[in-house]
């Protein structure tokens, strides 16, 4: 897939950005409220950047793919990012869920 020159940069930077504030907060909650269940929001972080490693390859895959297994090789990385997007989702589901029984 074909993106503009520098838009892969700007992704990644502002992905970066947005994880880190994300991270710090969660981190600052933990410690102010002592609550375990924001605990869960750590592998759904890490699943997060894994769905953007997995965007930002297939962005550039092209240049290590043949031609002729290209779509082969798309379509699995598109399922590895459902896959992760899905266990992403699935730890908030249990990190909401753990935080509410708290309360």
């Amino acid at each position: 897939m074909q993106l503009e020159q520098g838009v892969e940069t700007l992704l990644l930077f502002g992905f970066s950005i947005i994880l880190v504030i994300v991270a710090i907060f969660i981190f600052f909650l933990f410690f102010k409220y002592k609550n375990k269940g924001l605990l869960w929001f750590i592998p759904q972080l890490l699943l997060l950047c894994l769905c953007c490693y997995l965007f930002l390859l297939l962005t550039k895959n092209e240049s290590f793919v043949s031609h002729a297994m290209l779509s082969e090789e798309n379509s699995l990385i598109i399922g590895y990012l459902g896959i992760s997007w899905a266990l992403s989702m699935f730890f908030m589901i249990l990190g909401i869920s753990s935080i509410l029984k708290h309360n």
